[in-house]
């Protein structure tokens, strides 16, 4: 029975072929296999504010930045949370929250699959309008059914008493999609070093024969 001879010269750029398409077929497949049907970012508010006064893409995805806008009328929200705090019996309020909420508030944005841009809480900026504005450049990290949520940093006082309290203004779900090109350019530099690698091993079996 004669013998099969496979040369080297084959077999290495065949692997190297494998080591660069390999992970990146699993991760398509992936996310065909098992993905959530997609669906646009919804917003849910937790605090008296219309859901238009968060603002992001309609779309978003995996690796790409984009951008979570929040406009708020400040002065209104504290109203309006007051009154709800006054008119609920004690441990039914929002978020129990008790007393009165200050004026002055900071925000901020979480998400536990998100590179976020500046994170922690950000002091008021007003806007033309003379509303309160805050922006975050947001960095999807998977793929997939996500949630990040808008964060308020108050003061309240309560019976001479002044304290901190963080609350939730909103959660926002959203559907981050695969993003092919963008997941080849930030693996190109180890699928670069892996190439080399193989080079030279291809080079000194050569010199080596």
């Amino acid at each position: 029975m004669p013998k099969i001879k496979i040369s080297f010269e084959i077999i290495l750029p065949a692997l190297l072929i494998l080591l660069l398409l390999v992970p990146y077929t699993l991760n398509r497949i992936g996310h065909s296999m098992y993905g959530i049907k997609q669906f646009p970012p919804v917003i849910l508010m937790k605090l008296p504010v219309d859901h238009s006064a968060v603002n992001l893409p309609q779309a978003v995805k995996e690796l790409q930045s984009f951008n979570v806008v929040l406009e708020l009328d400040t002065s209104e929200l504290i109203k309006r949370t007051n009154d709800i705090i006054g008119k609920s019996s004690h441990g039914t309020g929002l978020q129990g929250l008790t007393g009165q909420v200050l004026p002055g508030m900071q925000a901020e944005m979480a998400g536990a699959n998100f590179q976020i841009d500046n994170p922690g809480p950000h002091v008021e900026l007003f806007s033309s309008n003379r509303q309160t504005l805050w922006t975050w450049t947001v960095i999807p990290k998977k793929t997939g059914r996500q949630s990040l949520s808008l964060l308020l940093h108050l003061e309240t006082m309560n019976g001479g008493q002044q304290a901190k309290k963080v609350v939730e203004l909103a959660e926002i779900q959203m559907y981050v999609e695969n993003n092919p090109e963008e997941w080849l350019k930030q693996n190109a530099w180890w699928m670069i070093l892996i190439s080399i690698a193989l080079g030279y091993v291809l080079v000194k079996y050569r010199n080596n024969k």
